[in-house]
């Protein structure tokens, strides 16, 4: 992603509770620190069946951005991510603006959890978006 620090990529499904659990706080994290260079790529893995239901989630979350639906073949899909990912969801990745792999999760992650995996990343604010008081 151009202008990139850092990269969480999330693959979910609506069937999948810790997903549906866990997606308000990624999308918060998202709206932190998207300005400090944060993108945030969701992949469905919902089959076509339900892609209503996951279509009305984003709604019901907010998401206002593009998303991604997983089309590929599941191990092959799976390996391309990370071969030592089994699978299970959620599945959460961070990448740096390098697009090098810095953390991979398998499981429910939390705000704090990924807020301490991506900080490192974005660096220092811009002296901009900060004001400093000189005396």
């Amino acid at each position: 992603a151009p202008g990139a620090r850092a990269v969480v990529v999330n693959v979910w499904a609506t069937w999948c509770a810790p997903c549906r659990e866990e997606f308000p706080e990624i999308v918060r994290l998202y709206r932190a620190y998207r300005d400090r260079g944060l993108r945030l790529v969701l992949v469905s893995a919902d089959f076509d069946e339900s892609l209503p239901q996951a279509r009305r989630f984003l709604e019901e979350q907010g998401v206002d951005f593009p998303t991604f639906v997983k089309r590929d073949e599941d191990m092959r899909f799976i390996n391309r991510l990370h071969r030592d990912w089994s699978g299970a969801l959620p599945a959460t990745f961070v990448y740096g603006g390098d697009g090098r792999l810095v953390h991979f999760q398998e499981g429910r992650t939390t705000y704090q959890e990924l807020e301490r995996r991506v900080l490192p990343l974005l660096g220092r604010a811009r002296p901009a978006d900060s004001t400093e008081v000189h005396s």
